[in-house]
């Protein structure tokens, strides 16, 4: 893009925001069309990173990127199951596995969130493929939305045999009730327990309810992947970076993402998994590369092969949830996490372009190949 623009003599942000397809509009033939405001993000992060506003230093300079990936990936097939004991506690049982991203954490909230109890109150099932319901698997960025819709449809499945029986137990319709802090309430401030209901039910101290819920994406020729995508995961990049002319070395001053996430579930887990990306891509942007002489890796380990440390964190670092409750999960929600890896490596190419004048084609942008870079210019 940038390329591009300099040769017809526009600015980088002007000439994407000519260019960029409008919310609506198909991104491929046969899939799922835009879902965000592309324009939007963009602005947001040439905002961030004062974009338009030059440094009196020659040797700083700042890029942007906006990229876009299928989110979900391939034909997804999930459900899951929300069970109510006799006690009135809830477990929640799903095929998703906890590698670390706070999966788990997210489907309780939107158990808890339909069933109108604390999030303690909601335990999850310990995962057993034998007896667990089915989840194709956990990947893609798409347990949020796939696996969340299973969830959330469960617990309204449970949520309305409450009600019903609620309603026949209070001889009123179910349409009058509701949901709230663990109880079922009525007209006229009368409210049950739900361990009273089920007390009363069961006629018995045991005894359980169970609802469920599923998900399956739908079949198409026309889409690339033989689905169209359950969302696009979208991100925008903006970095601020200072060259070391003697030395070659990049300076990431400032890196500011934004990751459309629809809603954000979990804020605090959506910034952790978009910052995760985003140290990612910067590991693959100006460090990481495995090297090879005749067949053999010359760095097979992490002496040789460098992975990013603290040091290689961003001076100024910012992760912004773009929440404009576009996504097809729970409340609006999207997957989020891979997209933030995609803008960084095209963001701070850009920006060591505008620095340097200096085009890369290859990564990482090591210190030695940007100094022999400039030593060539």
């Amino acid at each position: 893009m940038d390329i591009i623009a300099k040769k017809l003599g526009l600015d980088p942000l002007e000439f994407r925001l000519k260019n960029l397809l409008k919310k609506g509009e198909l991104y491929t033939p046969g899939d799922t069309p835009v879902d965000c405001d592309l324009k939007e993000g963009l602005l947001r992060a040439a905002k961030e990173i004062g974009w338009g506003k030059r440094s009196h230093k020659t040797n700083r300079g700042k890029g942007l990127a906006c990229c876009m990936k299928d989110g979900g990936g391939t034909y997804k097939v999930a459900s899951a199951a929300v069970k109510m004991n006799a006690d009135g506690s809830i477990i929640l049982l799903t095929g998703t596995v906890e590698i670390g991203q706070g999966a788990l954490t997210a489907l309780s909230q939107i158990a808890a969130e339909e069933l109108a109890v604390p999030l303690e109150s909601v335990t999850v099932a310990q995962l057993d493929t034998d007896v667990t319901p089915y989840d194709v698997n956990t990947n893609a960025s798409s347990s949020t939305v796939v696996m969340g819709l299973s969830v959330q449809r469960a617990a309204q499945d449970l949520k309305r045999q409450l009600l019903r029986r609620a309603g026949k137990l209070l001889k009123t319709n179910s349409d009058r009730l509701s949901l709230k802090n663990g109880h079922i309430q009525g007209g006229k401030g009368s409210a049950i327990s739900f361990e009273e209901l089920m007390h009363r039910v069961f006629l018995s101290s045991a005894g359980e309810i169970v609802g469920r819920g599923a998900y399956q994406d739908i079949k198409s020729k026309k889409a690339a992947l033989g689905s169209p995508t359950t969302f696009w995961e979208i991100s925008w990049g903006g970095a601020e970076v200072e060259i070391d002319r003697d030395t070659g070395e990049i300076k990431l001053l400032k890196y500011v993402s934004l990751a459309d996430v629809g809603q954000a579930i979990h804020p605090v887990l959506c910034e952790g998994q978009d910052e995760g990306g985003v140290m990612n891509s910067i590991g693959h942007s100006l460090l990481e590369e495995m090297i090879y002489k005749d067949g053999q890796l010359l760095n097979p380990n992490l002496i040789d092969y460098r992975v990013p440390s603290f040091d290689d964190l961003p001076r100024d670092f910012e992760t912004i949830l773009v929440e404009n409750h576009n996504g097809p999960g729970p409340f609006g929600s999207k997957g989020t996490g891979e997209g933030g890896l995609l803008p960084v490596a095209p963001a701070i190419g850009n920006a060591v372009y505008r620095a340097t004048g200096v085009r890369f084609y290859d990564l990482p942008l090591t210190p030695e190949r940007v100094w022999c870079a400039l030593r060539q210019k």
